[in-house]
């Protein structure tokens, strides 16, 4: 494996730019996997009271 350091500036900044796309992909996914649980969460609770008809203050 090459030793990033002796790499061609173009290259090194491929190699940064992937690398920043990549924790992007991550970050935007994490927040879409919270706000998709959230809902799904949010619509069992609101099926539950509806349900039994007691709030459920957790």
């Amino acid at each position: 494996m090459e030793d990033p350091r002796n790499l061609p500036p173009e290259r090194r900044s491929r190699r940064f730019a992937r690398a920043g796309l990549v924790v992007a992909i991550i970050v935007v996914l994490t927040i879409v996997g919270v706000f998709v649980g959230r809902n799904i969460w949010h619509a069992r609770v609101m099926d539950q009271e509806q349900h039994t008809g007691v709030a459920n203050d957790a």
